[in-house]
């Protein structure tokens, strides 16, 4: 009776775990955020400033627009090819705080322009203590690094592309590059992250089945 209580508990607990891993749940962010924007006449869709990428070329103090922290996921899109802006991409600048504007910037900045005139360049960087995946829908480009090192690379603007990407706990760099006129889109869905609790809910398993194995070495 014992060894099949125990084999149950153990079993039921191990299914918990791995229902647990594939549950979807969005992880607790914070990022820091940095916004260069910068006017690009004459540029072709494959030059250096239009890609989102460390080495992009607009990066400077001339052409900073802005710094600030966001706490969640994000879930950007502006669809205003008349506007465009800065507030208008990010759900009027909900979830950010600690927000400095530089060089003129403001929330009504405008992001680009069409024929690849004017470029807007984010940096999101962030720290997680969980491993999670997911998907990310982008218009224009985006890259993703593990400090130096390029985890994912589609960093040439594009029409909205699903791009998928998974992480270990760790500090990332997201680079996104909006060129072109909108729409600007930078949506995460899908995001897979294991529960609170299933490292626990895994060692309820391991110790169950443990005993189990004991209990049959002895018998």
């Amino acid at each position: 009776m014992f060894n099949k209580l125990a084999l149950l508990t153990g079993a039921a607990a191990l299914a918990s775990f791995f229902g647990a891993v594939t549950a979807q749940a969005d992880p607790s962010l914070t990022f820091d955020v940095t916004v260069w924007t910068a006017a690009t006449p004459n540029a072709q869709i494959g030059d250096a400033s239009q890609q989102a990428l460390p080495t992009n070329p607009i990066i400077g103090a001339g052409n900073l627009m802005a710094t600030a922290t966001y706490t969640g996921i994000p879930n950007w899109f502006d669809s205003a090819q008349s506007s465009n802006t800065f507030a208008g991409f990010t759900n009027n600048e909900a979830g950010f705080s600690n927000i400095n504007y530089y060089n003129g910037g403001s929330g009504s900045s405008v992001l680009s322009t069409g024929n690849f005139g004017s470029v807007a360049l984010f940096e999101l960087t962030f720290t997680t203590t969980h491993a999670f995946s997911g998907t990310v829908t982008h218009d224009d480009g985006f890259s993703l690094y593990d400090g130096t090192n390029q985890l994912v690379n589609s960093a040439y603007p594009t029409n909205a592309t699903p791009t998928n990407f998974s992480v270990t706990p760790g500090t990332y760099n997201i680079w996104y590059l909006e060129a072109n006129g909108a729409p600007a889109e930078l949506q995460f869905s899908n995001v897979n992250v294991p529960e609170p609790g299933s490292l626990a809910v895994l060692g309820t398993a391991l110790v169950g089945l443990g005993l189990v194995l004991r209990r049959r070495k002895r018998a």
